[in-house]
């Protein structure tokens, strides 16, 4: 690597005068770090060299939620373009009528497209799976284990009390019993999972499901349903007493072994690759949640994962990996998880993703679809055409609404990217608090990586250390004129910055998202100087009173670079120089070269010296208000506050104001009221709180205080 430069006697401006008389000069002004290429390579030519993967596991989803089943057929060709190699479909089976789409967990019966369903009949799956067979395309069915609508809205037999567990008590998110065996919602039966008799009617529902093609499933709500493990609880002793099917508080059962196990089974004997998995919303005690004992069987949802990539992009501290790397379910590994960045439940429930952007949400997806052995699972919102949320049944004309965002090129690009690396090792690199690298690979064949910055600044890498990308160079599949250089196992470029969020609506690109899938073997022409090492911060800011630039030339002939319009000095690919300038000072390297073709073209890089800054720990976040809760379950007297509504009054006035305080609102799950209440509350001294009844005579036994006059 040469470290003395030639110097031509003839100046820089003369000849870039020259260039601009005799041939064709490109120039880009900018301060990124940008290779210009004399080839572009495309987007599909940089994503297209990898056949999708059969397996499930090492796909990715698309949840075609509250799609019609033709619908989806009629999308099939643009899902497979899309990348997605599984279709995830709403609940088929027969359901309670109703316009909002809670209602299809809401069943009536087992039969595939049974009487109420509102996607399709049997026929129209048949014609779903066998058209999206043909295109390499797996479907996974949504499937209701847990529970079945009222007994007025159901058919024979499941009109039938002698089918359900009749447990009188509320649900309960303590106790495993009280978790299990109630109705998880007024009006929501829940099923005797320890009947035989339910347990085949299920088994023979599954396998006429894999019979019409299935290739999945998704289990609603199976935190709900006992394990054959579950050991007795104060709750079940207490129904023991009075119920012979609890005799000394035993509630166990081996419903999600048996079916779960048999449809296995059928898989395996038509041929199929077993893929099942349940959805388990953490949040609770991970001693109810129980998600290792449910992983004995099947794989499960990541909900604490997705909430913490969207707790990280909130504030866009996407670089602290300590927030978010861990997948946060119980010590599962992450081929036993299926993760989102947000869910049917948590756009629709509790709208807990409903303010985060489509475009926010496209950098979630390339957080955690660029990973490793995960099934992610990739949420088509239910919307309207101006992007807000939209809750009646849909049809093709309301499914084209979503189309730009679960087929946007940024999507697009991450599915291509995870397909190609499936079976790859991961490493995740901070690129400081607000960017990312994603790299995907193995020692011996390479690989690729996937960038994000989430800051409005360029991050420009001078010499980031990888573990798989071999050296060469690499086009960034969204944008052809953004190459990087990797050498001596390091890599250089730069993530250009990222305009933040317009509105919870925005569907703007973003430029910050880089995917580099395999190495060029490329034509192009790049001309280059970037850090060598990797002390560039915000922007193309350095300290200190030097900075090294490696220089890269390829395909071009004759390359010269000036520092700041001075004298031409030849250069030769991969030499490093040292520049220097005053404080404030910008220090522009414009570089000069001819092509294979007999084109001259140039390219300038500027980068500026500042002052250091005393390095400062980030404080800690603190929040400004914590969310309040309150049930009503299990207590008589709480339970009739559902008609007068609850307040909470605290000791400090400036809280809620005076009594009876601040009115709580009733949370919801699948579109039903739930026994709990809250109410979000400034963080500040409280001194205590008092709930009560909206001054309707009754109130919680906190230390006494009598209502102020």
């Amino acid at each position: 690597m040469k470290l003395t430069i030639q110097h031509f006697r003839k100046r820089f401006l003369s000849l870039l005068l020259a260039l601009v008389l005799t041939a064709s000069v490109f120039t880009v002004p900018t301060a990124q770090a940008e290779s210009l290429t004399d080839a572009p390579v495309t987007a599909a030519a940089s994503t297209a060299s990898s056949a999708p993967p059969e397996s499930i596991r090492d796909g990715v989803i698309l949840h075609a939620f509250d799609w019609n089943l033709s619908v989806i057929e009629e999308n099939l060709q643009a899902i497979a373009d899309a990348g997605y190699t599984a279709i995830q479909t709403s609940p088929i089976m027969g359901s309670a009528s109703g316009t909002n789409w809670y209602f299809a967990y809401q069943p009536s019966n087992m039969i595939a497209g049974g009487n109420g369903n509102r996607y399709g009949d049997r026929d129209a799956f048949v014609s779903l799976t066998t058209a999206a067979e043909k295109l390499g395309i797996k479907v996974i069915v949504d499937v209701v284990a847990n529970h079945m609508g009222s007994t007025a809205n159901s058919d024979a037999p499941w009109n039938d009390s002698t089918h359900f567990h009749n447990v009188t008590s509320s649900v309960g998110y303590n106790d495993r019993f009280l978790l299990t065996q109630p109705n998880m919602i007024s009006g929501l039966r829940d099923l005797n999972t320890h009947s035989t008799f339910v347990q085949d009617s299920f088994i023979t529902y599954l396998k006429d499901m894999i019979d019409a093609g299935a290739s999945g499933f998704r289990y609603d709500a199976i935190k709900h349903i006992e394990l054959d493990d579950d050991a007795p609880s104060p709750a079940s002793v207490a129904a023991g007493a009075t119920n012979e099917r609890y005799k000394d508080g035993k509630f166990a059962s081996d419903f999600v072994k048996n079916v779960t196990g048999a449809a296995k089974a059928y898989f395996e004997e038509k041929g199929k690759e077993n893929f099942q998995y349940g959805e388990v919303l953490q949040g609770g005690d991970p001693n109810n949640d129980r998600m290792a004992g449910y992983a004995k069987y099947i794989d499960l949802t990541a909900s604490k994962y997705g909430h913490d990539v969207r707790s990280v992009l909130e504030v866009g501290d996407i670089g602290r990996l300590d927030k978010w790397a861990d997948y946060a379910a119980e010590g599962l590994t992450a081929d036993r998880l299926v993760p989102w960045v947000e869910s049917h439940d948590t756009y629709n429930n509790e709208g807990e993703s409903l303010s985060f952007s489509p475009k926010q949400i496209r950098q979630g997806w390339a957080m955690i679809a660029a990973r490793k052995d995960a099934s992610p699972l990739f949420f088509a919102r239910n919307i309207n055409a101006d992007g807000t949320q939209r809750t009646s049944v849909r049809t093709a004309e309301y499914v084209s609404n979503s189309r730009p965002q679960w087929s946007h090129p940024e999507v697009v690009a991450v599915n291509k990217f995870h397909n190609a690396m499936a079976g790859r090792d991961e490493n995740l690199v901070s690129l400081g608090n607000h960017a990312v690298m994603i790299e995907r690979g193995t020692v011996a064949d390479g690989g690729g990586a996937v960038l994000i910055n989430t800051s409005t600044t360029d991050r420009v890498l001078g010499s980031v250390p990888v573990e798989f990308l071999k050296d060469g160079y690499y086009v960034n599949a969204l944008n052809p004129s953004n190459v990087f250089t990797v050498s001596n196992g390091r890599i250089s470029g730069t993530i250009p910055g990222n305009p933040a969020k317009q509105s919870n609506t925005d569907t703007s690109a973003n430029p910050g998202l880089v995917v580099l899938i395999e190495q060029e073997e490329a034509d192009a022409a790049i001309l280059a100087a970037l850090p060598n090492d990797d002390d560039v911060i915000a922007g193309n800011s350095f300290t200190g009173s030097q900075l090294r630039l490696r220089m890269s030339a390829v395909h071009v002939s004759n390359a010269s670079y000036a520092i700041n319009n001075g004298d031409a000095v030849s250069f030769a690919h991969d030499d490093i120089i040292t520049v220097s300038a005053n404080y404030n000072d910008p220090i522009t390297i414009t570089l000069v070269g001819k092509t294979s073709g007999g084109n001259w073209i140039t390219k300038a890089f500027t980068y500026t010296r500042v002052e250091p800054g005393v390095v400062v720990a980030p404080p800690a976040e603190e929040p400004t208000h914590v969310n309040v809760y309150f049930s009503i379950n299990g207590n008589a007297d709480f339970e009739a506050w559902a008609s007068t509504g609850v307040r909470a009054y605290t000791f400090n006035p400036e809280l809620f104001g005076g009594w009876p305080g601040g009115a709580l609102t009733r949370m919801k799950y699948n579109g039903a009221d739930t026994h709990w209440y809250t109410i979000k509350m400034p963080r500040a001294a409280v001194g205590g709180i008092i709930f009560n009844n909206n001054n309707s005579g009754q109130q919680t036994d906190q230390p006494a205080l009598p209502p102020p006059c």
